[in-house]
């Protein structure tokens, strides 16, 4: 077998442009070996471990001005988003003016007038207030809001990224841009403690069905001592709502812990599986609703179930 012959050092794993290498002296021949990938055309790069990988097999294709933006911008962010973004294999840039959009098979290009970038990964970014404006080309407003809401609040985990203000003052910034008219109508749908998207969803749907708003995430003292942490709640009916995704067997367990903690001191609690988020939203808001009129809530009207949002996964 033949041995391959070894790239130079300042080539060697990490992604590189044809033109250098070939300036270093690699053949053509070793550029077409196994162990490199062409994953975009004029650059190799060693077989991508995950998608900041593949985002980095394009770096060397940029210009300094030139940034990812969009649904690529929002996973290199740890943003919220649907399934048909999370699977989209392209790869979005912005390019600022006056350069022009990238052009290239895979790649999403489009310009801007303005917009900070930050280094995430050691990739340029756009800063998060201009990746969430870029993002409401592409999403309905109740992802929008999700998205908004990570952005200002965390996820209990990680540290919020912007501020409300920062977020306004990029939608006056942008107007005219694509999107700017759908970011401005989601800012008064933002909170602070909506910790995932489907708590986000799940509040937006209990709203437009007119169910009073819940508090998010807000700590409730129980009878031992110890502090529950519902992910929607109305305190004062003592009623919760508690979204249950796809746990690993831990997680399920301290659910359950919770979930009798709050019976044990009064409260009634709704579950809410992934699958009647998405597929039976009236089911949820009737058993929300349930819970609620219990404790005598009376709703002023109705529901009316073709105001009922259904959201996608």
């Amino acid at each position: 077998m033949t041995r391959r012959t070894t790239l130079p050092q300042e080539l060697h794993g990490r992604p590189f442009r044809v033109r250098d290498a070939l300036a270093a002296g690699v053949s053509l021949d070793r550029l077409d070996a196994r162990d490199l990938v062409r994953l975009h055309h004029g650059a190799r790069c060693p077989p991508p471990a995950d998608f900041v990988a593949l985002c980095a097999a394009l770096r060397p294709l940029m210009s300094a001005g030139q940034a990812f933006t969009g649904p690529t911008a929002g996973r290199l962010l740890g943003l919220p988003l649907p399934l048909r973004l999370e699977r989209d294999a392209r790869l979005h840039v912005s390019s600022r003016r006056p350069q022009r959009a990238m052009r290239r098979p895979g790649i999403v290009g489009t310009a801007r007038g303005a917009g900070d970038v930050v280094p995430v990964a050691g990739l340029p970014v756009l800063a998060s207030e201009a990746t969430w404006i870029a993002l409401a080309r592409s999403l309905e407003l109740p992802d929008l809001v999700a998205v908004g809401d990570r952005l200002i609040g965390g996820d209990g985990r990680s540290a919020a990224l912007t501020t409300r203000d920062a977020l306004v003052d990029a939608v006056e910034r942008h107007r005219g841009v694509p999107g700017a008219v759908r970011a401005r109508a989601a800012l008064p749908h933002l909170r602070e403690r909506a910790w995932s998207r489907p708590e986000t969803l799940l509040r937006l749907l209990l709203l437009d069905a007119g169910l009073p708003e819940p508090r998010l995430n807000a700590e409730v003292q129980l009878r031992d001592g110890r502090i529950a942490i519902p992910d929607l709640s109305w305190p004062i009916d003592r009623v919760a709502v508690e979204y249950d995704g796809w746990w690993h067997a831990g997680q399920s367990d301290r659910d359950a812990d919770r979930h009798e903690r709050l019976v044990d001191a009064g409260w009634l609690v709704v579950h809410v599986r992934k699958h009647e988020l998405f597929r039976e939203p009236e089911r949820v808001v009737r058993r929300v609703l349930d819970r609620l009129t219990r404790r005598g809530h009376r709703p002023c009207a109705p529901i009316d179930v073709t105001r009922i949002r259904r959201f996608v996964p």
